[in-house]
């Protein structure tokens, strides 16, 4: 029977600032974040995280990727 096992966990901040009049969005990647992280504490990383720099936190995502084995 196939199964699936967590190979790796990212987290990405998506942040919004003005440039030349016009508002643009960038992303802040992380990687090593462990895929049973909780949202709460996600979330709190993420405000964190974005509290150090001036720009605005506008999403914050989470990707984690399987391999699938037998």
């Amino acid at each position: 029977m196939a199964d699936k096992k967590v190979i790796s966990g990212k987290l990405q901040l998506v942040v919004s600032y003005e440039d030349g009049g016009k508002q643009k969005n960038r992303s802040l990647s992380f990687s090593g974040v462990k895929a049973d992280a909780e949202p709460a504490g996600l979330w709190s990383a993420a405000n964190a995280l974005a509290g150090l720099q001036k720009d605005h936190l506008d999403k914050v995502k989470e990707t984690v990727q399987y391999e699938i084995v037998e």
